[in-house]
């Protein structure tokens, strides 16, 4: 398990795997699809928002395939709902793409992904032994291998504003059906693919139903706008958050504003697959480009 390590560290990491690999004894077919990709020119990438990761693809694709990348970013529903609609309407443009297990695994039964086990050529690759707890599906229920999950991670999803709230004050998940925090919950709806719904079901598992029904009486401020959501929080509108990711509390973090995150709870917390799903969308226009960075990815 890969427990709080970043899309991009993990990227260089396993792109170094691969790098040690051509160094060595690269197969005549890995050596056809970098030149074929390369022959198409780019890649265009779905990503979640933010610069870091996009900074160091774009770099490590020139640097070491002299391959140009494209980056179409936004949240992983948003992202997809693109994908579908340009799918359906015979213009498809994405040709690989990073969104959250929740996410790509809702859209399974819309015929949208290329199997991505044949794109691993190399030796190397092909061996769950090289890989630190070998290879992982998302989609491990259908047996066919379309979406690869590269990342574990603890990521922090309950938030607070340091000026409504001690970090004492919330210990444990029974803390947040106090009568105190009723109307000041900010919940990133769990109705749709996301942190919300991640929360939502790691929550039902560990406490039950009857619990999740007291914490829906709590009149929290339900949203699909985790910005939106976080803004909230950082403005003290709200005092708590479930749901919403460091990825949207990181201009208010970097700012110094009044929000951090809460320390684990007492009862511990999910191990999540964050935005480390990978997949490769069938009819893809640029698709040996796209083969090659799912691999490294």
């Amino acid at each position: 398990m890969v427990r709080n390590l970043s899309i991009p560290a993990v990227v260089i990491l396993l792109w170094g795997m691969h790098g040690r690999a051509l160094g060595a004894d690269a197969s005549s077919e890995w050596q056809g699809l970098v030149a074929a990709a390369k022959k198409e020119g780019k890649v265009v990438i779905g990503a979640p928002p933010g610069s870091d990761f996009r900074n160091e693809v774009q770099a490590t694709l020139k640097k070491r395939f002299d391959l140009d990348s494209e980056f179409v970013q936004a949240p992983g529903p948003n992202l997809m709902s693109k994908i579908v609609a340009e799918k359906q309407a015979g213009a498809v443009s994405v040709d690989t793409f990073l969104v959250g297990p929740c996410t790509g695994n809702s859209l399974l039964k819309a015929d949208l992904f290329e199997p991505l086990a044949p794109a691993m050529i190399l030796p190397e690759v092909r061996d769950p032994a090289k890989w630190f707890g070998g290879h992982l599906w998302a989609d491990n229920q259908t047996g066919k291998n379309l979406l690869y999950s590269f990342v574990a991670q603890v990521a922090p999803s309950l938030y607070y504003n340091t000026q409504w709230v001690k970090p004492q004050d919330v210990s444990s998940y029974n803390d947040l059906l106090d009568s105190r925090w009723k109307g000041k919950i900010g919940l990133r709806d769990p109705r749709v693919p996301g942190g919300g719904l991640a929360m939502w079901a790691f929550l039902l598992d560990l406490k039950g139903e009857e619990y999740i029904r007291k914490l829906a009486q709590q009149e929290m401020f339900v949203g699909r706008n985790a910005r939106q959501i976080a803004d909230a929080l950082a403005k003290g509108n709200l005092s708590l958050t479930i749901g919403v990711g460091y990825r949207d509390f990181d201009a208010f973090l970097d700012a110094n504003l009044p929000v951090r995150h809460l320390p684990t709870l007492k009862e511990g917390t999910y191990v999540s697959g964050g935005n480390g799903i990978v997949g490769i969308i069938k009819g893809a226009p640029h698709p040996n480009a796209a083969k090659l960075f799912s691999i490294g990815c």
